[in-house]
């Protein structure tokens, strides 16, 4: 039968070298992601061009104005509507 005992092994680095960081740079569609793993935790970063951020700013307020503006609308359609039931209902009795 083979010797299936575990040998002793010589670590594959010196014990006095021990990693200190770990990390990614990707970049994506006008995107840097950096990201930087240590023994205190991870840290990350995304930087986009300043072009890109104004853009998205803006879409975000439009977004927003035009969302407001339809919610607004539908308010005052519904606010129509309740004066009319409640004027009929008035009217009824």
């Amino acid at each position: 039968m083979a010797d299936l005992s575990v040998r002793p092994v010589a670590p594959a680095s010196s014990p006095t070298r021990r990693l200190i960081a770990a990390g990614i740079i990707r970049r994506l569609a006008n995107r840097t992601i950096s990201v930087r793993v240590t023994e205190a935790g991870v840290t990350g970063t995304i930087k986009t061009d300043r072009a890109t951020r104004v853009a998205e700013l803006h879409r975000l307020c439009r977004e927003d104005y035009t969302g407001s503006a339809d919610r607004r609308t539908q308010d005052h359609r519904d606010d129509a509507f309740l004066i009319a039931r409640a004027s009929e209902a008035v009217a009824a009795r």
